[in-house]
């Protein structure tokens, strides 16, 4: 999002760009929290509106698994988020 609006990332963010949310393997998640990271935000499209079809379902799916796979690991789940946005939200 922020790349089609040309805004800038802080330098503490690192996006991993993927066609889809639906893309986005857990192995991403957990390597991200392995290296460090304070917390891994998701945006998917909304539902509904998937250019996939099924994708953000799917990530809605995965969400909830790896929330409980956090948890189990001692990993606060709310550090990971996933929110619905469009390319035409935003500022």
């Amino acid at each position: 999002m922020a790349g089609t609006s040309r805004i800038k990332y802080p330098a503490n963010v690192v996006p991993i760009r993927v066609m889809c949310s639906g893309r986005v393997d857990p192995e991403f998640v957990l390597d991200a929290f392995e290296k460090g990271a304070d917390g891994v935000f998701i945006g998917g499209c909304h539902p509904g509106d998937c250019h996939y079809v099924s994708g953000n379902y799917r990530t809605r799916k995965r969400v909830i698994m790896m929330k409980k796979l956090l948890q189990e690991m001692g990993i606060n789940p709310v550090r990971l988020r996933l929110e619905w946005v469009s390319a035409t939200e935003g500022k």
